[in-house]
């Protein structure tokens, strides 16, 4: 087939490139693919090959600008299929030109993002290709079940001709870390996996080419986030980690000349602490801010990146007599607080000092306790949710690296998010599924986002970021910044001390008011 010059291979030509077996006791095992048996059902234009284990059979119907696409994998061994890797053939593309998750947009995602594929967990699973002569991408159009889907490596150095492939499992082409596609298939069983190739015109939105992709994301992930106010937020960042001070172990206001370790000191620190929230209130009410953060109040004493402990629980000797009094000056001055919290648990090894992140057996779970006693023992409805990833061992594919999958807990915020409606929460990394749960925590310098990406509001109109612009490049970006304001997009700002960008922070919400 030809769209604008684009050769989109013969599907009936695919090939099973892969195949992994679990047999009854776990044992993983490759097999060889020689010997295969073809035949094509022409009555239903279906094509399909058989093996000892099984069937693959691949069908396809044509539109104006569309190719849907089925693949069924029958099982008739008795063992589990694990994986599955097939070559569906090579896209010719006239021009030069580079494939791209279109929702893949943060930095620790980047080496995925170069490697052209997706996943389909917690957001559609796009990849769309834009040329001079047209646009086309390729979906998963089994919206919220998991498939690898995509390009491998391109053929040729001019990056014309790209191989079209469909996996489970792991792929030995996508990176580290890129999540396990978990979708066995047991003895007697099926599955089916449908695609598209769509296409469009030169400079086409590829949203727009998939918009239906994400409104059937946001039913199957409706849209739970109640948090109408949206002037900004202030920062509270009280330590400096691992200080190694001897007075002043967790870093309290980054100077030396505390002292925790003595009556004296400790009667000082109180003082000092109040002052501190004294001065925190002046500026919230200058900036009229919603609220506060506090992001350490457990202190930093130790190294990043786990010197956030993230648990309300766990506060040190010094601060436990004196949270009640520092929270008080801000909800008595009707300020919304919150805190940092994270899915794991902060753990000391036996016999040292040293403190790990432990994974939760029940992560949604921790969150919602550390929550709830937040919000009892503060009044706490704002968090933000730190390191909101979990690393989750891979299966081992017989000739493919052992790797660990890195995935976010949409599943778990979602938990959160119908246990305490009324907060707000901030998850630092975000997927699409994420927003329709919390507001994610945007950072201009680091992800070079100014506003909630359109593609999520695609999914979801009433989706809001939350963003921080301090210490950027602000002026290029300025203008679109307002308008995300103007739409419902919240600004954190630095309010521990009078930051020469608070003015900006102001001027952009003054200009924003309808």
């Amino acid at each position: 087939m030809n769209w604008h010059g684009v050769q989109i291979p013969a599907l009936s030509q695919f090939s099973v490139e892969r195949l992994f077996l679990r047999r009854a006791d776990g044992m993983i095992r490759a097999i060889g693919l020689i010997g295969k048996k073809s035949r094509r059902d022409s009555s239903s234009d279906t094509n399909s090959r058989s093996w000892d284990w099984g069937q693959v059979s691949l069908s396809h119907a044509l539109s104006e600008n569309r190719i849907n696409v089925q693949v069924k994998v029958e099982n008739r061994s008795d063992q589990t299929i694990e994986s599955i890797q097939l070559h569906l053939g090579d896209i010719q593309l006239p021009e030069s030109a580079e494939p791209q998750n279109i929702f893949f947009r943060t930095p620790w995602m980047r080496e995925a993002n170069a490697m052209r594929m997706s996943h389909g967990i917690g957001e559609p699973g796009i990849v769309g290709v834009d040329f001079p002569a047209g646009s086309l991408a390729v979906c998963n159009e089994q919206v919220s079940r998991p498939l690898g889907l995509g390009f491998g490596w391109p053929k040729d150095t001019e990056k014309r001709s790209w191989p079209l492939l469909l996996y489970t499992g792991r792929h030995p082409s996508v990176p580290k870390m890129f999540p396990y596609i978990k979708r066995p298939i047991l003895p007697g069983q099926s599955d089916t996996f449908s695609f598209s190739i769509r296409f469009g015109p030169s400079g086409a939105d590829l949203g727009e080419l998939t918009d239906d992709l994400f409104k059937r994301f946001a039913q199957a992930h409706p849209f739970q986030v109640h948090w109408a106010d949206r002037r900004p937020i202030g920062q509270i960042f009280l330590c400096r980690s691992h200080s190694g001070w001897e007075t002043n172990p967790r870093g309290y206001f980054n100077t030396p000349d505390v002292d925790i370790k003595t009556e004296a000191g400790l009667i000082d620190f109180k003082k000092r602490l109040l002052t501190y929230a004294d001065g925190c209130v002046r500026i919230m009410k200058d900036m009229n801010a919603q609220g506060v953060i506090v992001w350490d109040v457990e202190g930093q004493e130790n190294k990043h990146p786990i010197s956030y402990l993230g648990d309300p629980r766990s506060l040190p000797p010094e601060m436990e007599p004196v949270a009640d009094e520092f929270f008080k000056k801000f909800t008595d001055a009707s300020l919304k607080v919150g805190v940092t919290i994270r899915p794991q648990i902060p753990v000391r090894r036996p016999y040292s000092n040293e403190v790990f992140q432990q994974p939760a057996a029940d992560p949604a779970r921790n969150m919602i306790e550390k929550i709830t006693y937040a919000r009892k023992r503060w009044g706490c409805t704002i968090f933000y949710l730190d390191s909101d990833v979990y690393v989750e061992e891979d299966p081992k594919l017989p000739g493919i690296e052992a790797t660990q999958s890195l995935l976010l807990g949409s599943a778990q915020l979602r938990q959160v998010a119908e246990a305490h409606p009324d907060v707000l929460v901030i998850p630092e990394v975000e997927d699409l599924q994420n927003y329709a749960y919390g507001a994610p925590y945007l950072q201009l310098n680091y992800d070079k986002l100014a506003a909630t990406p359109p593609e999520v509001l695609r999914a979801y109109p009433n989706a809001f970021g939350v963003i921080v612009i301090v210490d950027s490049q602000i002026e290029g970006v300025r203008e679109q910044v307002v308008q995300a304001v103007r739409r419902g997009d919240i600004l954190f700002y630095r309010t521990w001390f009078g930051d020469s960008w608070n003015k900006t922070i102001k001027a952009i919400y003054d200009k924003a008011k309808p």
